[in-house]
């Protein structure tokens, strides 16, 4: 989408893997998806993949919420660009928990070392 939205219309990029596979894209060249993000979206930032699984493990050790990569997304932009929103009240939408039982694990495990 970042692409798309530089180049003012809809491009393909190299897809690569991504524990936020729900974010890939697959956004056709006739949909109204585009048109809507130039026009509503102030920015869009790119997060690494070491952050967004803090996020996800976050989530789960702070909130008790299970989120899919793809929907921890929001809170990995905090984490990541924090001193943008100092003295700002931010609200972050997490949507999605679904996450494979063994890879949710393996993240718990990980990030709690």
């Amino acid at each position: 989408m970042q692409e798309s939205v530089r180049a003012g219309k809809t491009v393909d990029t190299e897809m690569h893997e991504s524990i936020a596979e729900g974010l890939h894209g697959g956004v056709e060249k006739s949909s109204i998806t585009l048109g809507m993000i130039r026009r509503y979206a102030d920015d869009i930032f790119l997060v690494k993949e070491e952050t967004i699984r803090k996020a996800i493990y976050l989530l789960w050790k702070q909130e008790k919420q299970v989120a899919e990569g793809s929907g921890a997304v929001a809170v990995a932009l905090l984490l990541e660009k924090s001193s943008m929103f100092v003295g700002q009240t931010v609200a972050a939408v997490v949507t999605g928990a679904n996450i494979g039982e063994s890879l949710f694990r393996e993240i718990l495990s990980a990030e709690g070392n």
